[in-house]
């Protein structure tokens, strides 16, 4: 256990002595829970490891000291809010893990109107929330402008976003505003989604590519009521024949011409 409680006393005017600030502790280790004798505040140098402690409180002889992290390290968090362009990003090819528990645990990340970035370089691995059984992963939430990047600037590498076997939801853009939803948009590389044995629920129509047919489904027939781009799919779940299963858009409008299906 260090020892320190020498108290600096300096010159004043209103009184002969003040008390002086904390002298800074220069050590060659950090300080633990039975470093107490020292002033509230004072400062603790782990000079080897270019790392800053300051004294926060002394309670029932247990010490706690709180690194002040300014490049890099670890630090625990329950929200990280954005209240302008922020970026979170990597420097170098490592592995950032956001909520990579087993646990309940929640991730928030709440961006502001300025947008946010979280970003890795070529080579690295961005997680966030891999082992998640339950719990939720929020990603801009409340984001009503700006832009949310995961991984933008990522080369090579892998980002995951709830790659976990549990029994876990993963929403992206899942709001009530005219949300514009880009996964895979750009590169010649393949965009996995839901690669796993259960279900994909697309909710709503399909288009293929951003301009390019669509997929429907409904009950009855289209024809005159439905339009769709030219080449549009449209699958009848009320039908019962071999001629009203299915349809193909005609005309970009609303003449479709159904297509024979198996007895």
């Amino acid at each position: 256990m260090a020892n320190g409680s020498y108290r600096n006393v300096n010159y004043g005017f209103n009184q002969p002595l003040n008390r002086a600030a904390p002298v800074a502790i220069i050590a060659k280790r950090a300080p633990t829970t039975k470093d107490i004798n020292y002033p509230l505040t004072t400062i603790w140098d782990f000079a080897s490891n270019n790392a800053i402690y300051i004294l926060a409180s002394v309670v029932a002889n247990v010490a706690t000291w709180v690194l002040l992290e300014t490049s890099g390290g670890t630090g625990a968090f329950t929200t990280l809010t954005s209240t302008g362009a922020t970026t979170l990003a990597t420097t170098g090819a490592s592995v950032n893990t956001f909520g990579n528990t087993t646990g309940a645990t929640s991730v928030g990340i709440s961006v502001g109107t300025g947008g946010f970035t979280l970003a890795g370089v070529a080579g690295s691995a961005v997680t966030i929330g891999t082992g998640i059984t339950t719990g939720a992963i929020s990603l801009g939430a409340s984001q009503t402008t700006g832009t949310l990047t995961i991984g933008g600037s990522a080369a090579s590498g892998t980002v995951s976003l709830g790659n976990s076997t549990g029994a876990v939801t993963v929403a992206i853009a899942n709001g009530s505003g005219a949300n514009a939803t880009f996964i895979g948009t750009a590169g010649t590389g393949s965009t996995a989604i839901g690669n796993t044995t259960g279900k994909i629920n697309l909710i709503g129509t399909v288009q293929l590519g951003s301009i390019g047919p669509e997929i429907l489904f409904g009950s009855g027939s289209p024809s005159g009521t439905v339009t769709a781009p030219k080449g549009s799919f449209y699958l009848n779940t009320a039908g019962s024949g071999t001629t009203d299963r299915a349809f193909i858009n005609t005309d970009s409008g609303t003449t479709w011409t159904s297509l024979t299906t198996a007895a």
